[in-house]
Parts: C-alpha cells; structure tokens; sequence
C-alpha cells in the first residue's frame, strides 16, 4: 500500500532534540534513520521510539503508547517521500553483533531478557514464526516488558536474528537510564531498524560464515547451560518438575537447542574456505546505491551515505531541498571504479593477492563487529573500512608490479633470484651475491673495499676520521682502516741507499789500502745491515730500483671481494649473457673504491632498503 510519509509524520509527531535543539521535519527524521536507525520498543500499553541526533550524536527518544509506536513504524516501512522522490525504503530489523545484554557489561544490573537465533534465509518465516511462538508460549513478556522487534510480519536482516525484551518498570525509569548509558559509552544498546542496503546484508552473512558461526556456538552454548540450569532452579522451588517445565515452555534456549540453530546456520559444507578471498574481494570492491536505487536521488544522497558523522556540529535541514551537498566530498567516480577491477582483474589470481586477502578478511571482520557496536554506526563506518583495505590490497598490488617491472636481485628460501629485463635466473649462494646485492642496493655510491668487507661481516662501518690516508707516489689513496703488513719503505729511500752504497764500497777500499782495519770492519757492517734492509727494493743487474711493497689489509679486502664478484659474474655468464655483460661494466673499480654505477639508468630490487646518504653540514 502507498502511504505519503510527509503529512502522516508532520501531523503525528515533532521531534526535538533536547541536547542540541535540533528539529526534525518528516524528510530530516527519515535522513536520520538512513544514516543511523531507528529503534522501536513496543509493550502491552506504551512503547518508545528512539533516534541518533545527527547533529549532537546524541540518541534521543520519545514515549508514546503501543499503538503509535506500531503506527510510526509501519509508516516508516511503507513508501517515504524524500524531497520529489517516493521509493520504499525497506525498514528492516538489523540486531547488534551483542546477542546477549551479558556482552555489555555497562548494563549487567538492569533487567534485560534476550532470544536469538540464526536466520534461514531460505525459510524466513520459520524463524519469525518461531520468536512469535516463543513470545505466546511467554506470556509475561508481552504483559511485563518492552519487545525489541515489532512483530507485524516484516523479516529481519543480517544472519542473527536477536530479540531483547526491557523490563517496563515505570518505578526506575530503565529506558532513560540506559539511554545516558548509550550517549555516555557510545555502545549501541537499543537494537535499530534500519534502511536496507544489500551489502550490508552480505558483509553481515560474510562475517558469520567466515569467523564468527566459529567461534559464538561454544559461548552460546555455555550461556544456555547457565540460564536453563537457572530456570530449572527456580522450576523445583516453586514445585514444577523439570520434564513438565521444558514441555510448557517451548523455544526455551536449552545446549540441544543452541547446537540445532548453529548446524542449520551453517549450511555450507567445509570446502567453503576456498571461496573466502573471492567473497571477501567481493566485499571490498562493492559500491552500492542508497537503497540500491538507480535513480537521480543517489546524486545528492550516496556521498552524504559515505561520509563518517555527515551533520556533526553543521547545520541541519527542515526541508530536503535545503540541503547543501557540496560540503561533502565525493569519495569515488566511474573512472576510479574502472581502473580498480582492471587491476584487480587481472591480478586476481598472483600469490600476493590470494596471501593478502586470506591474512585479512578477519582482522576486517573484527572491525566491522566492533563498528557494529557503536550507536553511531552507519554505512560510512563500513565504506571507510572496506576502503582502507581496498587501499591497502591496490597498495600491495602496485609495489609488487613495481617489483616486478625492475631488475631484481634478492635472496630467498636459500639462493638468490636474479631478473634482468624480464628474464629470471636462479643462483646459488655464493659469497659474492652478497657483495653484489650490497652494491646494487646502493646504486651510484662508491664504497671501500675494507667498508664492504666491515657492512657484510658485520664488523660496522668505519668512519671517515678513522680510514688511513696512504702516500703512494705521490697520490693520495683513502682505503679503509688498515694495519700494514710489512713497513712502507719510501722509494726516496731506496734512491737514496744506491747512490750512497757505491760511496761506502769506495770507503772501505781506502781504508783497507790505509791498514785502518777498525774502519773497515765498521763500514762493512754498515753495508751489510743496509743490504738487509733494502736488498729486496734494489734493482737487478741492467735492472730499474723497485718501488716499496705494499701489502696492507685493504688489500687482502680487495683480492677477496674482487674474486667473489668475479665468480658470481662467471656463474651468471653461462644463463644470461645479457645481464652478465650489464653487471661487468657497471660496476667500477678505482683506486680503494668499488661501486655499481647504472650504464643504461637500470633500476633494481634487492630486497633492501639502500644505505641514506651523508650530507655535510
């Protein structure tokens, strides 16, 4: 039936909040219950209806008899007029992932009963017929307390299917209390109808079927024993035996019972695990609608729809064409939409993606439950949530293609993976990969070989104050802490002792031939100790003077990480010939110094993030 939301409303109620103020028109309380819900809480004489103030965030309410309260709704659930556009909204039970008050414990103290169940979305009567059974078979919740769900013939959504019942007792005013518990702790006591939106639904059915029917049955369970061995109690002490109990009072939530409900929520067999990384992508890339309408309403509506808080602390509106939607950003277009499945599409099937989806869904899936539980929770908390992992997964999707679009050389599971220009070779560990990977990580940055050697065996790196500066003819060498072998013997020296070694021979002619034998014993130990000392420097007959030796610990560094690069070059030679030819000549050796300097820009992967440079101050 066709029922006009604006006269029936603006005739029948005036909501104000009474933290901020603000009025709500019929088209701005209908706003309100699309971003937030609604709750409804109907006894056998008064009821309540409550919303979340989009302004002040505040839940507000109003006290009314049952059979407005009954009315209210099912105006609410009949066709709605929105500024020039009438559609039927759907209003749809949607009960909080609480299914029980003992989760909450702000309200352990109040009197609250509870009954869920798991819907059957193949036969949705049944389970509505079964809580209105359980209510007849109960006859004082309908004399004593305040039902959360309306039952006038509309089906819930979602998987689990929870009914509270509040006490109404008009002595404590309980609704009010727990109403300053809502706006205090911000925890979604009141369990809300809300607008239908099909993803929603499925991202409810998705958390159940993945993670949650895993882990609730065992704690349901446990919960069924506590209470049932309570009513059994209190059975025996009025005197009803326990058999004549159980027979009057059907739909009592007993361990049997809790274990039929979750073997018939779970009708997917095991080998369902496969489908979770397609279910859960599915999730992500969603963009629905407002009420999965198609039509021109969803222009001015869906950014609103995605915005987190949308009113907070702004101006409201009285009537829909007031509203200013160029104060919300648009958080998606056609365009960005098509480039995402594009890659997703055609990355679906890479190991990093099916690795990324199936470590996530259910950190995803737990924090959506705990969103779930806010009084405040709206589709913008589920967009912003689906998008921070979209974002994350297209993150991963671009860094991996980055990857892969460069050289790499990396280690991994033993050996190391070289890829040049799209061709993939597989080594084994030779020391010299290491070296290797060191200098393509560090790309046009030369380093010493005694550096090298310290970084790799992690000995730490030296300091510029701390390298030797060695004098070799005349050039300037800086190569690295070092301790020398021999002593250095300056070739001045060496020029030195040969033009005086002749002087000496002459010195000691003369004095033989003078029969000065003190003299000459000293001169010829004199020439003897210098022939010692220098005997290796000096040249052969017809020969030039050697220059000193020099053996020092760079040196040793040096010969070592040079025959190291060298094998690894030889070993790539034999399977690529292409990279073995770029490697050779981009890596240059100058005097103490060894880098890779790109001849072609080619860029690397190397599993390493490259040492940062020093700048002087």
């Amino acid at each position: 039936m066709y029922i006009e939301s604006s006269p029936k409303i603006s005739d029948t109620i005036i909501i104000k909040c009474a933290h901020c103020g603000q009025e709500f028109s019929d088209q701005g309380l209908n706003i309100a219950i699309f971003l937030y819900g609604i709750f409804f809480l109907v006894g056998k004489e008064i009821g309540y209806f409550g919303i979340t103030c989009p302004c002040c965030l505040n839940t507000i309410y109003e006290r009314k008899s049952s059979n407005y309260i009954i009315g209210l709704k099912n105006i609410l659930t009949g066709f709605i007029k929105i500024g020039e556009y009438e559609f039927d909204p759907n209003l749809r039970y949607f009960s909080s992932f609480f299914s029980s008050p003992d989760e909450i414990p702000e309200i352990g103290e109040f009197n609250i009963s509870n009954n869920s169940c798991f819907i059957s979305h193949d036969y949705p009567k049944r389970d509505y017929f079964f809580i209105k059974k359980y209510v007849k078979a109960n006859p004082h919740l309908w004399n004593e307390y305040l039902c959360s769900f309306i039952l006038d013939g509309t089906y819930p959504m979602g998987t689990q299917f929870s009914v509270w019942w509040f006490k109404n007792d008009q002595n404590t005013d309980q609704i009010d209390k727990l109403v300053k518990i809502e706006n205090r702790k911000n925890i979604k006591i009141f369990p809300r109808y809300y607008h239908y939106c099909s993803l929603v639904d499925n991202v409810d059915s998705f958390c159940w079927k993945y993670d949650l029917l895993e882990k609730y049955p065992t704690d349901l369970k446990k919960r069924a024993v506590s209470n049932l061995e309570e009513l059994i109690r209190k059975a025996n002490y009025i005197g009803i035996d326990e058999k004549n109990f159980l027979e009057n009072t059907p739909g009592t939530l007993t361990p049997d019972l809790h274990e039929f409900f979750f073997q018939n929520a779970r009708i997917n067999d095991p080998s369902d695990i496969f489908y979770t990384t397609g279910d859960f992508l599915n999730v992500l890339t969603t963009d629905p609608n407002p009420w999965d309408l198609h039509d021109g309403i969803n222009l001015k509506i869906k950014e609103i729809w995605k915005t987190k808080l949308p009113f907070q602390d702004k101006k409201y509106f009285i009537h829909f064409d007031e509203l200013d939607t160029s104060q919300f950003e648009i958080r998606s277009n056609n365009t960005d939409s098509t480039k995402i499945r594009e890659l997703l599409y055609n990355n679906y099937r890479e190991k990093y993606v099916q690795e990324f989806l199936f470590k996530n869904y259910k950190s995803f899936i737990d924090d959506y439950v705990n969103l779930n539980k806010s009084k405040t929770f709206a589709y913008a908390d589920l967009w912003d949530l689906k998008e921070k992992y979209l974002h994350s997964l297209m993150e991963s999707i671009q860094k991996e293609i980055k990857i892969n679009s460069t050289n790499q050389f990396y280690r991994e599971d033993g050996f190391w993976l070289l890829s040049f220009q799209g061709k993939r070779t597989r080594i084994k560990d030779f020391k010299g990969c290491s070296y290797l990977n060191y200098l393509l990580t560090n790309i046009n940055r030369d380093c010493t070989y005694t550096e090298l050697n310290n970084m790799l065996e992690s000995q730490g790196e030296k300091t510029e104050n701390e390298e030797d500066q060695i004098k070799a003819n005349g050039l300037n060498i800086t190569v690295g802490k070092s301790r020398f072998k021999e002593k250095m013997i300056p070739l001045k020296r060496v020029e030195w002792a040969m033009r005086v070694r002749p002087k000496i021979e002459e010195a000691i002619e003369e004095a033989t031939l003078l029969g000065n034998a003190k003299k000459v014993d000293r001169l010829k130990a004199g020439i003897s100790k210098m022939d010692d000392y220098f005997n290796k420097f000096l040249p052969k007959k017809g020969g030039k003077p050697k220059t000193y030796e020099t053996v020092y610990a760079y040196k040793t560094n040096k010969d070592k990480i040079d025959k190291a690069i060298k094998e690894v070059l030889k070993f790539i030679k034999k399977y690529d010939e292409n990279a073995w030819r770029h490697l050779k000549y981009s890596i240059k050796n100058r005097l103490g110094h060894i880098g890779y300097e790109s001849s072609d820009d080619a860029d690397w992967y190397t599993g390493q993030k490259p040492r940062p440079e020093i700048i002087a101050p």
